[in-house]
């Protein structure tokens, strides 16, 4: 503790800059919350809406493996004529026991690529588009919580138990300085 005589300048210094702390902290709280309000009304949109097809490329590059390759289905889709036309290499894809199930599994996913027909979920919502970061905010929150603590602290000690007397000490760290 060190206790010395503290002139009004440098105690409405004190409350000016623990005024200024207070809104600068309300500011980056109301900031944090509108960031998360904002994520958290895209996330409801887009549950209730069906999925972009952007977002499901993205979550689904790839079309599944298959033992029907995207080639093969591409040629299938091609032949409008009778099935003597299909070439030897295709019937024997056809013949195969899985080849109905992944001409099927090919045949959604490219529908989805043109136009989803599901909502996203929220695991996949979080995938797509993460919550944001308030790091930056936080540490601003923090260090002025510290500081208008200490400054807290500062007016707190004096003037007690003489008149006029203050701890500067808990300016240390502060805006404020003492002479």
């Amino acid at each position: 503790m060190n206790m010395q005589q503290v002139g009004a300048e440098t105690l409405f210094a004190a409350q000016t800059r623990m005024a200024v702390l207070q809104q600068t902290v309300a500011e980056h709280q109301a900031a944090i919350g509108n960031r998360e309000s904002t994520h958290e009304q895209h996330k409801e949109a887009a549950m209730r809406e069906n999925m972009r097809p952007s977002d499901f490329l993205a979550l689904f590059p790839n079309p599944p493996a298959t033992v029907l390759t995207v080639e093969h289905f591409n040629q299938m889709r091609e032949i409008t004529g009778p099935v003597d036309l299909i070439p030897p290499e295709l019937q024997a894809v056809q013949s195969h026991p899985d080849f109905k199930a992944d001409y099927q599994a090919l045949e959604d996913y490219f529908r989805n690529v043109e136009s989803p027909q599901r909502p996203i979920t929220a695991e996949e919502f979080a995938t797509l588009y993460p919550a944001p970061s308030h790091t930056a905010d936080q540490a601003t929150i923090d260090a002025g919580q510290t500081e208008i603590n200490a400054l807290h602290a500062f007016l707190k000690s004096g003037p007690n138990p003489l008149p006029g007397l203050y701890d500067v000490d808990l300016l240390t760290n502060t805006e404020v300085s003492y002479p």
